[in-house]
């Protein structure tokens, strides 16, 4: 698996963890139709320039800022 497809921050080797690194990780998965990370199993991170939070990449709630937050609760 490509480190950029690696959806939690957490699991990412201990070198790939500076600001510079996580921010480059994140904008990767954005640009790959990947738009949310997760933080732990508490936390998430979600990069939405669609034009609602409920939709994500597809148009539907799949892979959307809504969508994630309902599995997480």
């Amino acid at each position: 698996m490509a480190a950029n497809n690696q959806q939690n921050l957490a699991a990412l080797p201990a070198h790939s963890l500076s600001d510079t690194n996580l921010t480059s990780h994140i904008a990767s998965r954005f640009h790959q139709h990947l738009p949310i990370t997760t933080l732990s199993s508490q936390g998430y991170i979600a990069v939405n320039t669609y034009n609602s939070a409920a939709k994500g990449p597809n148009g539907g709630k799949d892979g959307s800022a809504m969508g994630a937050a309902e599995e997480l609760a």
